[in-house]
């Protein structure tokens, strides 16, 4: 997603027009302050530039865990480049109505751009994730500028094809287990790719898109044959979406080791969109 255009500088001339009519409005012992702090103001993506370096990067520990699946990540926030820290602010304040009282958040910052992982304290389990995703969507009236997506994490794990399989089993399982079918009918599903940077960093070494998808579509297609279910693909119209998000961790002396690390989720028809590509609902389109 393309970074939206920077605001104009106001140059000194005009802001030193304007601040009388500012100073007029303030109270009057802010009136200096406003006035001589309009002259020069510092550029707004610098600022955007420095909150987003404030975030917190992943160490050895958060990568062995988020392969590991023990992170404790419940959602991927995506923004705007250079906005990463405007969209953490945005989706705390979303979220907070919908978490458990306990729940302590925090941020890890990804090596794309315009990525966010927030991580939950005691961890929240998926389908918790999912719901609280889900009321967000359901609630949120006002189009969102600074955080676009939020998507919720069921698990994260190695990029690799046992992984895959076997998270996608577990998800369907346990929906299948939470929610079973009427009798004859099939569980409907399709499954989203999107790895974000890795091509350009990993390139190798990263498990491919036709490779993943066919993965976990075998984890699916083994949990509903064990349930005694049939399975079917609807890129169309899926009842269920097992999204997959494929970021790159960066770790060590300057962010020297990148590992990719996957994320992935199932969810329901309602929180989906198909075009221009499957995946969860923006939040920069008003509930």
């Amino acid at each position: 997603m393309s970074a939206p255009a920077e605001e104009p500088v106001v140059q000194a001339e005009a802001a030193a027009a304007e601040a009388p009519a500012a100073a007029a409005k303030r109270p009057a012992e802010e009136a200096p302050a406003a006035a001589a702090g309009s002259a020069k103001r510092p550029k707004p993506a610098k600022k955007e530039e420095e909150a987003a370096a404030a975030l917190p990067e992943p160490d050895n520990g958060d990568v062995e865990a988020l392969a590991a699946g023990t992170s404790g990540c419940s959602f991927l926030l995506t923004c705007p480049q250079r906005r990463e820290k405007a969209a953490l602010r945005a989706a705390m304040e979303l979220l907070k109505p919908h978490l458990p009282a306990d729940c302590v958040v925090s941020a890890l910052k990804l090596l794309t751009a315009g990525s966010v992982l927030l991580r939950c304290t005691p961890p929240l389990a998926g389908r918790a994730a999912v719901a609280a995703a889900a009321a967000v969507l359901d609630t949120t009236v006002a189009v969102q500028e600074d955080c676009a997506r939020m998507l919720p994490v069921c698990h994260s794990l190695a990029v690799t094809t046992e992984a895959l399989r076997e998270a996608a089993q577990k998800l369907t399982a346990a929906q299948l287990a939470a929610e079973p079918l009427a009798e004859g009918a099939a569980f409907v599903f399709a499954v989203s790719h999107h790895a974000r940077g890795c091509e350009k960093d990993l390139v190798g070494e990263l498990l491919g898109r036709g490779e993943s998808i066919k993965a976990v579509a075998s984890g699916v297609e083994a949990a509903c044959a064990a349930a005694g279910v049939a399975s079917k693909v609807s890129l169309s119209a899926p009842a269920w979406a097992l999204c997959m998000e494929v970021v790159p961790v960066a770790c060590g002396a300057n962010g020297k080791k990148v590992s990719p690390v996957a994320l992935i989720t199932l969810l329901p028809q309602r929180l989906l969109v198909t075009k221009p590509r499957l995946g969860i609902r923006s939040l920069r389109e008003a509930a």
